[in-house]
């Protein structure tokens, strides 16, 4: 029952701030249980946000940014070609595999990946863009290297900015990785993954604050004021800047200094994801199904991933039946 919730109502600090106006409706839904606030996302990323290297684009002679799956496999091998040792530069820890997965679907069929994903659905769960999804990430690991194990994404940084990495599927929390390990924007472009139908898919990722009820009067108190920080424009413009994120609201300001071309592109995707229907919630980070489903959705995954005599057909039906199982 939601009077037994021992969370704060933030319904009213929500509607006086006009916030939920400016929040994409999938997150949105996502921080209001039951119908009511309790949670408000500071900063959002897109997992599937696509990062080359603009040396492995030299080698490859290539200037246009990949648009849909048939341009990035397009890429990835001018890149092979043109002496780029492994064209995808991925980690290889258990939400690294899961981004691959869930670029892939979204990328594909964003209405797939909301029916399959999100809401479980058994056919959708069995259709033919889950196979789909599967044979575009054996395509993905077929270009990385082999021995990356179980290193995070991080560990190949320096090889994706020197060339001998070409492209990279991760968060935009991976700019700010970049820019505080001394690279420079001119190593690298941001821009949306993916997206078979041309427009851009967003996978939302988003760090947020629960609001835990207090009796104390100062804490109390304090949670509004923090409520209201959290949703005010110049806080979130402040921590986006730092972290490589763009704000949840989507009525911010990025033209301005302080933010790159890159959270430029990925707050125009969100806007674009949003008005098309095409922002959908990351699997790989929790949110689009709860801890117990998701890790053994990415067991699938992962074992996908390290072992290539897995046939699409046969994930498909193991992905199925991990849903099932884990009901």
């Amino acid at each position: 029952m939601v009077e037994d919730c021992p969370t704060v109502d933030l319904d009213a600090v929500v509607a006086a701030a006009g916030y939920e106006k400016v929040v994409a409706p999938d997150l949105a839904k996502l921080h209001k249980p039951e119908g009511r606030w309790i949670a408000l996302p500071l900063q959002i990323y897109s997992t599937n946000m696509l990062f080359l290297s603009k040396r492995a684009m030299d080698k490859a002679k290539a200037d246009k940014i990949p648009v849909t799956w048939a341009d990035f496999n397009d890429l990835a091998e001018k890149m092979k070609a043109g002496g780029v040792t492994f064209p995808v530069a991925n980690g290889g820890t258990r939400a690294d595999d899961g981004q691959k997965f869930e670029a892939s679907l979204a990328g594909i069929s964003p209405i797939a990946y909301r029916a399959a994903i999100m809401n479980l659905d058994k056919k959708a769960l069995e259709g033919p863009e889950i196979k789909a999804a599967f044979e575009q990430m054996r395509k993905i690991t077929n270009w990385m290297d082999p021995n990356v194990g179980a290193q995070p994404y991080a560990t190949n940084l320096k090889r994706f900015v020197d060339g001998d990495m070409g492209m990279m599927i991760m968060g935009g929390w991976a700019q700010g990785v970049l820019r505080n390990a001394g690279f420079k924007f001119d190593d690298f472009v941001i821009a949306p993954g993916p997206s078979d139908n041309g427009k851009p898919v967003f996978l939302l990722n988003a760090d947020a604050f629960i609001f835990w009820q207090r009796k104390e009067p100062d804490l109390q108190a304090g949670q509004a004021l923090m409520a209201q920080l959290v949703m005010d424009p110049a806080i979130q413009t402040m921590y986006s800047q730092i972290t490589g994120s763009i704000p949840v609201r989507t009525d911010v300001d990025l033209s301005g200094e302080g933010w790159s071309d890159g959270q430029r592109r990925t707050a125009a995707a969100l806007k674009d994801a949003v008005a098309n229907n095409q922002a959908v919630l990351s699997l790989a980070h929790n949110m689009a199904q709860e801890n117990g489903l998701t890790a053994a959705m990415i067991d699938v995954f992962t074992e996908y991933v390290k072992n290539k005599t897995i046939t699409p057909d046969q994930a498909v039906t193991r992905l199925a039946e991990a849903v099932e199982g884990s009901r």
